[in-house]
């Protein structure tokens, strides 16, 4: 019992860091004087996740989703799995340039 409280408590101290960095690249970004864009998107289907994926692989800037409190990369498939899909997802891009492109490519799964 001792082993999975410990193993629990370090998965929880592990998603704590990964959102703490995710708040200070925001704030770098910020600085570097990077835009910053979000998104609600709702991804409920696997084939939605999948296409997602292999479209947003494709630009070099990064991006994040962000479900909650949780937040992952969103070029990471198991990532966006662990998420609740249930609900809306917020697509957070980090890019000092336009990305209308990208916007086209995904406009399908954008909430209005």
């Amino acid at each position: 019992m001792q082993k999975y409280l410990k193993a629990l408590e370090n998965s929880y101290a592990l998603v704590y860091n990964y959102f703490v960095l995710c708040k200070i690249n925001a704030i770098f970004c910020l600085r570097k004087g990077l835009n910053m864009k979000s998104i609600t998107l709702l991804l409920n289907t696997t084939q939605s996740v999948k296409t997602f994926v292999n479209i947003i692989s494709q630009y070099d800037f990064d991006m994040d989703l962000r479900c909650g409190r949780y937040v992952v990369d969103a070029k990471s498939i198991l990532g966006i799995f662990s998420l609740d899909l249930n609900r809306p997802v917020v697509l957070e891009i980090h890019s000092d340039n336009d990305c209308e492109e990208l916007l086209n490519k995904i406009s399908k799964y954008i909430c209005q």
